[in-house]
């Protein structure tokens, strides 16, 4: 066990003895080892009348243990996942806590707290509640069948309940499901998941009351976005590109999946980035190609926006951009124009900015050692500029570049997740 992975199980266990010593009926659901460790996402079903009281508690045990909750994510109607940062020895850690009152999947009730909570069991740590077998066969059924998701630890799972698969299976499907279900669990046969989703299509059928619970938390994620769009910007060989990747699998818990953009141009599903002429090669344009280019930039950045980003961040998505519309601010050589500042700053007025610009800079004689294509004059009035954009916003994050990447990383990521926490705080529970 990691110590990572042993401080997310501590804050769990810490939430359970809380949850159990102020009366909350509470169980884990799905999979659960023998020697008590989970993965760092773990869902729990709470008893209705007592979600409240439970979710206050998880506040106040997450506040006692020194983390912060980055996010919480209305997945179904009246379904959270809190996702909690806890920082060691400057290592970032995340667990995700799933809490319910109920199993619903596409808005349908699947099986109610009452059903999930009846005889529950307390595992031999004498801590840990455990739905009843057979809920507990009929939960991880229903959810392998909604997610076409039937693997050899989902057939060692049902393996080591003590239910009739067939009984159970006809109960919660039907008697065309319990037959393979049976022939399954019983032999190394391959499964049906097609036959075993459509006898779950045909027992759950979408309603009227489903999609109108789907469309309440549709409107929920337009109307307050969990995702982050971000900007990463700074003189050419500042080391943005390699901080960028470290940044990405730093704060990934935090995130459902991750967009990237260099300037306007959406790279998420590009190898590479698209070639880019060397931006210095040419002379700068005159005033009515200067102004023709600002305004292509701007209908090109509005369009990545709404096109792209926007429903990204719906999406509880990151969305990362190497290069933003403040390079055009700051460096204005870059994309060959000659506009005064005052018209640059106006133009980036007009469009939708990032929640977070972090602007890296370094000393001269770093850079240069990283990157020795642009002149130690143009190196030195990059910088400038740069500096002087960040006074722009409070949006704009200066962060010196001139340790290891590794150490930048943390930097951004410690920002990002303060940004995160505070937001949360700011809006409070779903």
């Amino acid at each position: 066990m990691t110590s990572q992975h042993q401080r997310s199980l501590d804050l769990f266990k810490d939430l359970a003895l809380a949850w159990n010593d102020a009366g909350v009926g509470w169980a884990l659901l799905g999979r659960y080892a023998p020697d008590h460790t989970f993965d760092d996402d773990i869902d729990v079903v709470v008893e209705p009348e007592m979600f409240d009281k439970a979710r206050r508690l998880l506040e106040q045990v997450v506040e006692q243990r020194g983390a912060q909750i980055v996010q919480v994510f209305r997945h179904e109607h009246q379904a959270f996942a809190a996702v909690i940062a806890q920082v060691h020895a400057q290592v970032f850690g995340f667990v995700s806590i799933d809490m319910s009152p109920e199993f619903r999947y596409d808005g349908k009730v699947l099986q109610t707290g009452a059903e999930l909570l009846q005889e529950r069991k307390l595992a031999d740590n004498s801590w840990l509640w455990l739905p009843n077998d057979s809920a507990a066969f009929a939960h991880y059924l229903l959810k392998s069948a909604a997610k076409k998701r039937f693997n050899e630890e989902g057939r060692a799972y049902f393996n080591s309940l003590t239910v009739d698969p067939f009984e159970a299976t006809k109960a919660a499907l039907d008697a065309k499901a319990a037959a393979q279900i049976q022939t399954w669990l019983s032999s190394e046969a391959e499964l049906d998941s097609d036959q075993i989703r459509r006898s779950y299509s045909h027992r759950y059928p979408a309603t009227w009351s489903s999609r109108w619970v789907e469309l309440q938390r549709f409107w929920l994620r337009a109307r307050q976005p969990t995702g982050l769009y971000v900007a990463i910007t700074g003189p050419d060989g500042v080391g943005k590109s390699t901080v960028s990747q470290k940044v990405f699998g730093l704060t990934k818990p935090c995130f459902r999946a991750v967009e990237t953009s260099h300037l306007s141009v959406r790279t998420t599903a590009m190898k590479t980035r698209p070639p880019v002429q060397a931006p210095y090669t040419k002379g700068a344009r005159g005033g009515l190609g200067s102004l023709l280019k600002l305004v292509v930039l701007v209908l090109r950045f509005h369009r990545l926006y709404w096109r792209w980003v926007w429903p990204h961040l719906r999406k509880h998505g990151l969305f990362w951009s190497d290069r933003h519309f403040g390079d055009f601010v700051a460096d204005p050589e870059r994309f060959r124009v000659r506009l005064p500042l005052s018209v640059r700053r106006l133009s980036w007025n007009l469009l939708p900015q990032p929640d977070l610009t972090f602007v890296l800079v370094a000393k001269p004689e770093t850079i240069q050692s990283r990157c020795s294509e642009v002149s130690l004059d143009q190196t030195q009035s990059q910088l400038a500029h740069y500096e002087a954009m960040v006074t722009y916003s409070k949006s704009l994050v200066r962060i010196p570049a001139d340790q290891a990447a590794d150490q930048v990383a943390y930097a951004l990521t410690a920002v990002i997740i303060s940004r995160l926490a505070d937001r949360q705080r700011a809006r409070g529970w779903i």
